[in-house]
């Protein structure tokens, strides 16, 4: 049998290669603003459930403070809460979902079991009542509907999903389709890696 050894010489870069290098460098353009802003909101949009306000912090240590505004970050988390469904505790106490279904603005949402409009803060999910919004007009016969899947949606949620971060909507939509949306986030960060 035959071995065949080889060793690898250590490379270096040529003067050639060094030159091209640092000509590289010098012509790195900075990247605009609204780029950093397209970067730093799929960040936000990707980040993992229930770190949105911990991803939102380092992006504010990185980025300069007039780059991310309040009025952009709270648009980047309403996008976040509608597309995850977050639950929050409407001024009525009850744990309300946030659905594009429930949606009557964009910082009001219907309580889909008190039948009461609401406003939230979407960086601080802080709910107020405000009894400026109008609740949308309701259809008596596909009222009793929804409200009879609300509740049965209601005890199911409390029979199976036993976070404190669960609840369900049951919404009636302008078309008169009607919208169940059942969610449940349990984070236990300390469990992450495992």
């Amino acid at each position: 049998k035959r071995v065949l050894v080889t060793s690898w010489p250590f490379l270096r870069m040529s003067e050639f290669e060094e030159n091209d290098v640092a000509d590289n460098e010098s012509e790195e353009e900075e990247i605009t603003v609204e780029e950093k802003l397209q970067i730093a909101q799929h960040y936000l949009l990707s980040s993992p459930p229930g770190q949105f306000q911990e991803v939102l912090s380092d992006i504010r240590k990185i980025l300069p403070g007039d780059v991310l505004t309040d009025a952009l970050a709270g648009g980047i988390a309403r996008v976040s809460n509608l597309k995850t469904s977050r639950v929050v505790s409407a001024p009525s106490g009850k744990k309300v979902v946030l659905a594009q279904a429930g949606e009557v603005d964009s910082t009001h949402y219907l309580d889909s079991q008190s039948g009461a409009v609401f406003a939230i803060d979407h960086l601080t999910l802080a709910t107020t009542e405000d009894a400026s919004a109008a609740a949308p007009a309701k259809n008596e016969d596909k009222e009793l509907i929804r409200s009879a899947v609300q509740s049965a949606a209601n005890d199911y949620v409390t029979a199976h999903y036993p976070s404190v971060t669960s609840a369900a909507g049951a919404f009636v939509k302008e078309d008169g389709t009607l919208s169940l949306v059942v969610t449940g986030e349990q984070t236990n960060l300390k469990n992450f890696w495992s």
